[in-house]
């Protein structure tokens, strides 16, 4: 976890370094913290010609980490790049380095977990695409809290779809296995102690990024909502946790388990094994030499996940059914310029919303400018409900001259959903450019009535709230985690999970038991709805996958 907090009692004035007993693993890069050079982006381990075979093993550090000092031991062998090239030569080794740095005598990386996750996936399916690997079948190797970004990022990209991200949802399908290396799935007070320890001793600054450390305590909430979501699609990947067995020295002599087992499972993951190692937090992830019992065990588990990576990921690719956006679908009623997405045909309950958005939305209401949010934790069904609604708009003459679905993620989603309505061909009949401000002057000054959906603005209040006020008056539908964007509008609705008994009919729908009486299936079902929250998505997608 914390490389440098470990080790900045390792630093002398004149940069010599002696060992604490039990610590002798350190890092040349963190001998200057405070003109520490960051290393970010994905890179190869070593030249590409060495192993530039039909797989890809990514390796992901953990905070105030490196992309290769981390994995290397004292006598300077970096694994990855001087031992395992020889045991699997037919895959393509890099590492993933990110602005992981917590505390720092300058400044503090300000990034939250969620952000590392969507930095990853972004730089990571820009370097597929660009390296023509996307469809490569994927082992992950990810060491402490390295491990919670890469399972954020893998949920985030099962959510993605054509039409949304669905770059990454590639990188979903491409991966095979995973390796959690003492990753603090259910928290670890010892990283603050850590911090704490630090401060006390004057060592480090006291600017620190708390925003990202309070995440990680012992029992987080947002832990366990990552694992609930983790294991609704676990089993579409292999799943090895390893756990540290030795105590790490801390900087006042005495020792701590920092990811201790308990902390470093995930209760409820499908086709997952819990091996001990015999090492510390930081020594995990470092090998001296090939005879290394843990690096043998580490390789025998690579080696398994490489033999039938490509096989099975080569199954799921042809089992990825990607709809071809139709972006001029007439209907009856209206031009549609969004995903051919539909309602999921599990879909269930939540009827007093769609039964709302019915009335508040009705051709008979009078009130021109109508603008509703739907807010809540993600998974809760947001998307769901909107999709739903709007099928019925188009099963129900609504009278809607456009439905305009807008990606809202982030400006360049918003910036390309609009720029894409140029292609309408009204739009081209009167010579409207490929920009958003023309598109938007367009539509503003269009005397019929149309819908906008903003999907996933969870971010954006300040650009959703622009667009708005520019499209004055409109009816227009946003989903959001946040629940600020109920100030830009005139009604809006806090979506919570499904109540028990409506989880597990979803669930067993989904795992084609509808018609189920066991009690013994009943009462696991009930154990795995409460498991998962009993949000829809990851109650469908558990069921899915029995």
């Amino acid at each position: 976890m914390l490389h440098r907090l470990i080790h900045s009692n390792l630093i002398l004035k004149n940069k010599r370094a002696v060992s604490i007993s039990g610590s002798r693993y350190f890092h040349r890069a963190f001998l200057r913290q405070s003109s520490k050079q960051l290393d970010i982006n994905i890179k190869f381990c070593c030249p590409p010609g060495l192993n530039c075979g039909s797989s890809s093993i990514i390796a992901i550090h953990g905070l105030d980490g490196h992309r290769e000092a981390s994995w290397t031991a004292l006598n300077g062998k970096l694994w990855l790049r001087d031992f395992l090239p020889k045991d699997v030569p037919c895959a393509r080794i890099l590492t993933y380095g990110y602005d992981a740095y917590t505390q720092n005598t300058a400044t503090s990386s300000t990034q939250t977990l969620d952000s590392h996750a969507e930095s990853f996936l972004a730089r990571l399916s820009a370097f597929r695409k660009r390296s023509d690997t996307t469809k490569w079948p994927i082992i992950f190797i990810a060491h402490s809290v390295g491990g919670i970004i890469l399972k954020h990022a893998l949920i985030q990209a099962s959510q993605a779809h054509e039409g949304h991200l669905v770059e990454h949802k590639w990188i979903a399908v491409s991966t095979y296995g995973i390796l959690f290396l003492s990753t603090p799935h259910q928290g670890t007070n010892a990283i603050t102690n850590l911090a704490n320890q630090h401060l006390q001793h004057g060592s480090l600054s006291s600017e620190t990024n708390n925003i990202l450390l309070k995440h990680l305590i012992s029992n987080s909430e947002w832990l366990q909502q990552e694992s609930a979501f983790y294991n609704a699609i676990s089993a579409n990947f292999r799943t090895k946790l390893f756990h540290e067995t030795l105590p790490t020295v801390l900087p006042d002599k005495s020792s701590q388990m920092i990811i201790p087992k308990l902390s470093a499972v995930i209760p409820g993951a499908i086709d997952m094994e819990v091996v001990g190692m015999s090492k510390d937090h930081y020594g995990m992830i470092k090998f001296a030499s090939q005879s290394d019992d843990d690096f043998i065990l580490i390789l025998s588990v690579i080696k398994n996940m490489i033999e039938s990576a490509s096989s099975v990921v080569q199954h799921q690719w042809s089992k990825l059914h990607i709809d071809i956006i139709y972006q001029a679908e007439i209907t009856s009623t209206a031009v549609t310029y969004m995903a051919k997405l539909r309602p999921s045909p599990r879909f269930l309950g939540q009827e007093e919303h769609i039964t709302t958005l019915k009335k508040f939305f009705a051709p008979d209401n009078s009130q021109k400018w109508r603008h509703f949010l739907l807010y809540g934790m993600a998974g809760v069904g947001k998307t769901q409900i909107c999709l739903k609604f709007i099928e019925d708009v188009l099963d129900n003459k609504y009278d809607y001259w456009r439905i305009i679905w807008i990606d809202a993620t982030n400006t360049v989603t918003l910036e390309d959903g609009f720029t894409s309505i140029a292609d309408d061909p009204q739009a081209k009949a009167i010579g409207v450019k490929r920009s958003s401000n023309a598109v938007l002057t367009w539509l503003a000054h269009h005397r019929r009535k149309w819908l906008l959906v903003f999907d996933n603005a969870d971010g954006m209040d300040g650009e959703v709230h622009n667009y708005l006020k520019h499209l004055r008056p409109i009816h227009a539908l946003i989903t959001s985690r946040n629940c600020g964007l109920s100030a830009h509008v005139t009604s809006y609705i806090e979506l919570l999970p499904m109540d028990e008994d409506k989880a597990v009919s979803l669930f067993h729908t989904a795992a084609l038991l509808s018609n189920c009486s066991d009690t013994a299936v009943i009462k696991l079902s009930r154990h795995i709805v409460r498991t998962l929250g009993c949000l829809p998505l990851a109650v469908d997608i558990a069921g899915a996958t029995i």
